[in-house]
């Protein structure tokens, strides 16, 4: 697993660190604009902000929390479908060598692609594992990603810090794990994007 870490939360920096110490990698977890977001709406990044003050706000946000090893976005239906907006957020990335993560909250993002033309190291979310707080749900969530990697080679699955999330990976029947490598962040990135 690979932590995904909001800024500027009571405890954002508390969890980096215990993280570190547990020897997971994280990245930050970016709030971007949504298509249903007001002007004013809960994002750190936005459409309507200029390119230099959005390139700004990652890198202050990346060296608020040191050792974080790439960024994938929180939401950021709107702000992702947008080019401009992601050069601007994937500039810092690239200049610190990081990775991003398109969660791929819109089928219009255009975030994964500009990430490869910007030789960002990257992937994108395949499957959501739990909008639904159901074991039935999530275990046929897994299957699809399970089947996907089968065919594709790797897949990222996204889920959240919910309790039936942690029951299920708790209590996961082991053959739904049959075939599979579970990997980290980096550790994906190394495979399909190798040095």
């Amino acid at each position: 697993m690979t932590f995904a870490i909001l800024p500027r939360e009571r405890h954002s920096l508390d969890v980096a660190a215990l993280l570190k110490i547990r020897g997971y990698p994280a990245i930050l977890h970016l709030p971007m604009q949504a298509e249903k977001d007001g002007e004013k709406g809960p994002f750190l990044v936005g459409v309507s902000m200029e390119e230099e003050e959005i390139s700004r706000t990652v890198a202050t946000l990346l060296d608020e929390m040191p050792g974080l090893v790439g960024v994938n976005n929180h939401r950021g239906s709107l702000a992702t479908a947008d080019e401009r907006v992601m050069a601007a957020v994937l500039k810092p990335i690239a200049e610190r060598g990081l990775a991003f993560v398109d969660s791929r909250t819109s089928s219009r993002s255009v975030a994964f692609r500009k990430a490869q033309e910007m030789n960002v190291r990257s992937a994108y979310n395949s499957i959501f594992l739990d909008h639904e707080a159901d074991h039935g749900f999530m275990t046929r969530q897994w299957e699809q990603a399970r089947n996907l990697a089968m065919r594709r080679g790797w897949v990222v699955v996204i889920g959240h810090v919910r309790p039936m999330t942690v029951s299920f990976f708790e209590t996961m029947d082991p053959h739904l794990r049959e075939g599979l490598r579970l990997v980290t962040l980096p550790e994906l990135l190394g495979v399909i994007h190798p040095k």
